[in-house]
């Protein structure tokens, strides 16, 4: 038997760090690129970190909406004799 720990604290900070990760990966490859190819204006930078942002903004919401194992429970119904 196995009990899974269900404390949405954690649940939360998780969703912070990969966030934060998801968006540190696009700077870095739109970085990556404006270096490759030695471009005055950083456009790839903005571009890659707003990709990475708007996907982790609908993670996110995706991610809130989904309903926790707290209440997901079924209500008991009460039998009127």
């Amino acid at each position: 038997m196995s009990k899974q720990v269900s404390n949405p604290y954690l649940r939360y900070s998780a969703l912070g760090f990969q966030m934060a990760a998801t968006i540190g990966v696009f700077v870095w490859i739109g970085i990556s690129l404006d270096r490759w190819l030695n471009l005055s204006f950083p456009i790839f930078v903005l571009v890659f970190s707003l990709i990475g942002v708007i996907g982790t903004m609908i993670s996110l919401i995706n991610e809130l909406n989904k309903p926790t194992k707290q209440n997901n429970k079924p209500e008991k119904s009460k039998k009127i004799d």
